[in-house]
């Protein structure tokens, strides 16, 4: 599964939020989204699971796909 980081950083920066808390908001540590932010991990299953709890009404295939 790979990150359409455009997509994401687009929601950071209309909530004027940094990775940290992103982060806090996903329920999942710092150092796992700077790693798939930064493109040093892909994003795992529960990190898409936390992005789909947080955001619930957002398409997952606009943020990842295959």
């Amino acid at each position: 599964m790979n990150l359409n980081k455009n997509a994401i950083l687009a929601i950071l920066e209309k909530e004027n939020w940094s990775f940290s808390k992103f982060a806090l908001e996903l329920g999942i540590s710092r150092a796992t989204v700077s790693r798939v932010m930064n493109g040093q991990r892909s994003p795992s299953g529960v990190f898409i699971s936390a992005f789909k709890k947080r955001f619930p009404k957002k398409s997952i295939d606009k943020y990842f796909f295959v």
